[in-house]
């Protein structure tokens, strides 16, 4: 037997010609919410503490419970007890089945464990909280990511990531401030929270699609999220519409936000969105199928989206 064990670990994964391998299938994208993931890889969801971003992780993960996904949580922050009250505080009418497994070592030394799970439940995509925790060494460590990502592989499934920011420049564009993380991701959304709202019982977060390698980069997403007695509610917002958000928005998206009003003149889109009158100009003529320059040189929406 361990000789038999041995020869199947020299042997490794049979090769394979790319021809004769299925197509990638409209299926193999999760959609959720105005979120964009790949099925089959792991994608993150970062930003700074107290973003609300677990809350949101395991609110999506109910949604796609709902879908008839097979949904399981691998925690190494909270208690099953704290994620069944969120649960219920977020699905009211009826929880929707998430299986959950607490972690107490790091995820390298969990593989065996998780892989097992996820192939006896027949599990179809997985939530990690969070990656800080289940690192053996430090995060921001080209190493430690490499591991992290060969671990999560070994487990199967498509995956959400929960991580942190760095406190360097830029931390908003890459988990950790790492291009390690940032590259070992399919997909990566950063999470802000608008500071007016920071101490309130009403969250405004907004959601930044950084990287997608499997199609194009997603719009953002904004959402508020009420807090009462008994109920968390996360209720679809513009991010556009929040003074703390817009700054995180393109020119174009400013743009074609504010053009919903109506045509408008070029200084006037400027001063409004705080652009230069040239880089507006220039938007207006590269993007023909958004917008068009009306006779009298004002600029109008030509097709309406969500910003």
């Amino acid at each position: 037997f361990c000789q038999r064990v041995l020869e199947a670990y020299r042997a490794g994964q049979p090769v394979t010609d790319l021809r004769l391998l299925d197509k990638p299938g409209p299926d193999d994208t999760i959609r959720v919410e105005g979120f964009v993931f790949p099925r089959r890889h792991p994608a993150i969801l970062f930003g700074d503490g107290g973003a609300a971003k677990s809350y949101t992780a395991l609110y999506l993960a109910g949604r796609l419970a709902e879908h008839g996904l097979s949904i399981a949580l691998f925690d190494w922050e909270l208690a099953g007890e704290d994620h069944r009250d969120r649960l219920e505080r977020l699905f009211p009418d009826g929880m929707p089945r998430i299986l959950y497994a607490r972690c107490e070592r790091p995820l390298l030394c969990e593989v065996d464990r998780l892989r097992r799970i996820v192939k006896e439940r027949e599990i179809e995509y997985i939530v990690y909280d969070s990656i800080a925790f289940a690192c053996d060494g430090p995060p921001e460590s080209a190493e430690v990511s490499g591991a992290y990502f060969r671990a999560v592989r070994q487990i199967g499934a498509g995956s959400l990531h929960v991580a942190h920011v760095s406190k360097a420049d830029g931390a908003d564009k890459k988990p950790f401030g790492s291009a390690f993380w940032h590259n070992g991701a399919r997909a990566t959304w950063y999470v802000k929270l608008a500071e007016s709202t920071a101490d309130t019982d009403c969250l405004n977060l907004g959601f930044f699609n950084r990287k997608a390698n499997l199609g194009r980069l997603q719009q953002p997403i904004g959402f508020d999220v009420s807090f009462t007695e008994d109920r968390t509610e996360f209720r679809r917002t513009s991010v556009a519409d929040s003074p703390d958000m817009s700054g995180q928005l393109s020119v174009r998206q400013r743009m074609a936000h504010l053009l919903r009003r109506g045509a408008m003149t070029p200084e006037e889109i400027a001063g409004e969105i705080e652009a230069e009158i040239d880089t507006v100009r220039r938007e207006s003529r590269r993007y023909k199928k958004l917008f068009v320059i009306i006779p009298g040189g004002k600029v109008g929406l030509l097709e309406r989206r969500d910003v």
